[in-house]
């Protein structure tokens, strides 16, 4: 097809161990023959966004090569994912595409987790914007010690250090301060091929703010005029 570059895909590697229940696999798009500006796009065929981007002030005829990586959580008995590599500003040319198959993380040897919001504050902190929720995790079929730490959802985690639990029926309880009204999602991770275990948070009810007053009148009602005595 006239004016329309050559794309050839190439998987340049597969993760060998999983991080946080996710295998990581770098893509490489070689093109040539690539005419004006290119916008393009990856579909890594898991359901997730596709990366769109772009490459302009070419003039003439040209070649390049793009690398990304995606991280996929494959689910066990998968056959395999479609990755589409297209030229989002030429559509009528032709996509590359290719198979691919990566195996899922975890096994036998990953715990049974179990993962619950054991309680939420009826007071409010840091004036009156944050609510602390206390999360559990509960562990059980561990063959060997599992590492983990908390993803609150929020942007922050507990992994400074991480906990290491050892026994079966261990526990890994802690407590987050939330900031009103969420919601977020909390995730237990586990530190290699295992997957993780989230739960939802919130939305959390809003705090009350009352404003400070010297008026005792005004407190019990706000829209009362003083009284007025002879």
């Amino acid at each position: 097809m006239a004016n329309c570059p050559e794309i050839t895909i190439t998987v340049v590697h597969i993760g060998e161990q999983c991080e946080n229940g996710k295998r990581k696999v770098k893509f490489k798009a070689v093109l040539t023959g690539i005419e004006g500006p290119l916008e393009y796009e990856w579909d890594f065929g898991d359901g997730t966004d596709s990366q769109y981007n772009s490459v302009s002030g070419i003039s003439g005829e040209w070649n390049t090569t793009i690398t990304t990586v995606h991280w996929y959580e494959p689910p066990a008995g998968l056959e395999e994912y479609t990755v589409i590599f297209r030229q989002t500003n030429k559509p009528d040319c032709p996509v590359a595409q290719i198979n691919i198959k990566p195996d899922p993380c975890g096994g036998e040897d990953c715990p049974n987790l179990s993962v619950s919001v054991t309680s939420i504050s009826t007071e409010c902190f840091d004036d009156d914007r944050y609510r602390k929720v206390s999360l559990d995790a509960t562990f059980s079929n561990i063959t060997s010690p599992v590492v983990a730490y908390w993803s609150f959802g929020d942007g922050e985690d507990s992994n400074s250090p991480p906990v290491t639990i050892l026994n079966n029926n261990g526990t890994f309880p802690i407590t987050h301060k939330y900031e009103v009204p969420g919601p977020y999602i909390a995730t237990l991770r586990l530190v290699g091929n295992c997957p993780s275990s989230s739960i939802d948070v919130g939305p959390l009810e809003p705090c009350v703010v009352t404003a400070p007053t010297d008026d005792p009148i005004a407190v019990l009602h706000p829209s009362a005029e003083p009284e007025r005595r002879p």
